[in-house]
Parts: C-alpha cells; sequence; structure tokens
C-alpha cells in the first residue's frame, strides 16, 4: 500500500520551482564571480540586462498575439467583456513583476555609472545587434517548443491549480456523493454513522472503524464486487439503509454503501463499510474505449489518479464533518506477477493503524 506520510511519491511535483530557484541563484552568484574578478567587465553588463529586456519583449508580442486570437472569442469565453479579456491577457504574477523592477532599476543604475555619452546612444548602440538575434531564438525556441516532453506535461498537471482531469473527477466526486452520503445535515434524513448504528443494532454486530472506506487502485480495476476470488478473505454482507435525496431533477435518488466481511487469519471477521471510487471505474472505461482523448489519458494515467487522491484527501481535510468519516487508501493493486493484491489484508492493516492512533491519543 502505498502511504502519504513517508512516500515522497504522493507528493506534487514542487520541487521543480524549488530546483529552478536553486539553479537560478547559482548562475547569478556565478555571474556576478565573473563580473567582480573579470578586467574587462563593463562591456558584458548590457548584454546580461539587453538578453533579460528582450525576453521581455519576446514574452509582450506573444501576449499580444494571444490578445488578438481571444478577440474573436470574446461573447463565447469573455462575456463581451473586453476588460476582462485585457486583465487575463497581460496579467504577471508577483515574482516577474518584482523581477521585471529590478531590470528596470538595473538597467537605470547601468545608465547612470557606466555611459558617459548620450544615453539614448549607448541604447541603440546596443540593441542594434544583440536585441534582434535574441528575439529570434526566444521565437526559435518557441516554436521548436524543445522543452515539451512527457515528464513537463506531468509536472504542469499538477500546475493547474484544480483544473486538471484528477482534481475535477476528485471534486465532483466529493460533493456529488460524499457531502451528501457522509454528515448529519440536521434534516430528517439519516446521517453515515446513524446508519451504521442501525445497522450493529439490527444485525448484532460490531463496526471497528466506524468510517466509509474508499479504494483507489492505481490501476483504476474496481470489481463489481469485492467477494470475488482475487480477494478470497472477503465476503459480502447486507448494505446499509438506503438513502433518498431528490438531486438535480432526479425525485427520490437513491444512496447506499456496501458492508463487507473480513476474515482475519484468527477466522474473526471484520464488519467495514467499503466501495472503490466510482469515478476510477469511469475513468477506466474512458481509456478502454478508443475515443479522443484515450490515449492521451491512459499516457498520464498514474499522475491522474494521484491527482484525484491528493486533492480528495485535500477536500477532506478542508471539510472536517466528513473527514474523520471517510478513510481513502490509495495502493498499487497489482502484484509483480500482473495478480491483484488482496485488499482484504490492506483493509485489515489500515484498520488496525486506526485503532493503534485512537489508542495514543486516549493514552
Amino acid at each position: 500500500m502505498v502511504k502519504s506520510s513517508n512516500n515522497s511519491a504522493l507528493r506534487t511535483r514542487t520541487a521543480t520551482f524549488s530546483a529552478l530557484y536553486v539553479l537560478f541563484i547559482i548562475l547569478t552568484t556565478c555571474s556576478i564571480i565573473l563580473y567582480t574578478f573579470y578586467t574587462d567587465n563593463k562591456k558584458y553588463i548590457p548584454t546580461y540586462l539587453n538578453f533579460i529586456g528582450v525576453y521581455y519583449t519576446a514574452v509582450l508580442v506573444k501576449r499580444i498575439r494571444l490578445f488578438l486570437e481571444e478577440l474573436f472569442y470574446l461573447e463565447t469565453r469573455y462575456n463581451n467583456n473586453i476588460y476582462i479579456l485585457i486583465k487575463d491577457t497581460f496579467y504577471f504574477n508577483s515574482l516577474s513583476t518584482i523581477f521585471f523592477v529590478l531590470f528596470l532599476l538595473s538597467y537605470l543604475v547601468l545608465l547612470n555609472c557606466y555611459v558617459e555619452d548620450n544615453w539614448m546612444t549607448f541604447i541603440l548602440s546596443n540593441l542594434s545587434f544583440h536585441s534582434p538575434m535574441n528575439l529570434c531564438w526566444l521565437c526559435l525556441l518557441e516554436f521548436l517548443k524543445l522543452d515539451e516532453c512527457p515528464i513537463s506535461t506531468s509536472i504542469k498537471l499538477s500546475d493547474f491549480h484544480g483544473l486538471d482531469y484528477g482534481s475535477g473527477m476528485a471534486t465532483s466526486f466529493f460533493h456529488g456523493y460524499l457531502k451528501i452520503m457522509l454528515p448529519n445535515t440536521g434534516g430528517s434524513s439519516r446521517s453515515f454513522l446513524e446508519f451504521i448504528e442501525l445497522y450493529q443494532a439490527q444485525h448484532k454486530v460490531t463496526f471497528d472503524v466506524r468510517k466509509l472506506f474508499i479504494l483507489l487502485p492505481m490501476s483504476c480495476e474496481c470489481f463489481p464486487s469485492l467477494q470475488c476470488p482475487s480477494f478470497p478473505n472477503i465476503e459480502e454482507s447486507k448494505p446499509l439503509d438506503e438513502l433518498e435525496r431528490d438531486v438535480a431533477g432526479v425525485k427520490k435518488r437513491i444512496y447506499k454503501n456496501s458492508v463487507y466481511k473480513i476474515k482475519k487469519p484468527n477466522r474473526e471477521r471484520v464488519y467495514v463499510s467499503v466501495e472503490y471510487a466510482t469515478p476510477l471505474r469511469t475513468f477506466k472505461e474512458v481509456i478502454s474505449h478508443n475515443s479522443k482523448y484515450s490515449k492521451i489519458y491512459e499516457k498520464y494515467k498514474n499522475d491522474i489518479v494521484l491527482n484525484f487522491y491528493l486533492t480528495l484527501k485535500a477536500i477532506l481535510k478542508e471539510n472536517p464533518q466528513c473527514d474523520g468519516l471517510c478513510e481513502v487508501i490509495y495502493y498499487n493493486d497489482k502484484n509483480p506477477d500482473g495478480s491483484y493484491k488482496n485488499v482484504g489484508n490492506l483493509i485489515l492493516k489500515r484498520i488496525k493503524e486506526i485503532r493503534g492512533t485512537l489508542k495514543k491519543k486516549k493514552d
């Protein structure tokens, strides 16, 4: 089982920015050292600053191109509001704005300290050769997309701020299902805990952990029932009582949770409410069919499922009325030989961990 507490694979790729930041510091330090000890250093300062200026110019040209293209979609995407289009097109984050201000200040200092002749002549003389060449190279790099590779795409998936497929599925799963099923809404409908208590009273059994266990297999393989040859220690039991809700035009839509009995090595049976995250089953169906995006989804399946897990955990943490009633198990469900791991053992292990944590809190 993959655990978030000690497995770096469950972290989003935030280290990318840190690595880039360290690289920038190293290169800047080297440049300062070279400038300090190189005897003929004056003529190289304008080159550095000119390149930065040309880069910002290239970015500005690109933004203008995007602005002109988006004008065709002013009605459909921006509600005919030109201000929103301008704001979205020419937005710069805080870091890039600060860097640009520092660049301008550095250039003013350069003009003040090193330029003895007319400053306009100095600027034009430096721009005459370097700027067109640098701008040409930047445009070529943009056209060739040299930084485009599967790894960069995976990193971008983590930087979409909830707009990626996995995060979207997790958000819909929570608000369209878990938020309806789990908490006590204060109305006449029973909450998940009340259904558990009613089940225990009716069937004279006890749930070791009164939570809904959500399974997130990395392969997205969701069996119709957990009572199957791959999980020999799991047996079906009667489900919890049904919950009826009027949702999105559907009257008395039925929601219910399954209950299973898991046999421990000592033959004792543990009752648990457990199910797969149904969006993963739908996602696997999308991948298995030859639809428009099937191949690209298959390529980045692991990233999408990981983002689903991370987003769902984050949403649950933000909603304490649901977090304590739900246990998410994200795990590698395949053995090296291709067979499926016994998820019953994984659930038993997680139950043991939860009970151990609760015991420590009591002590």
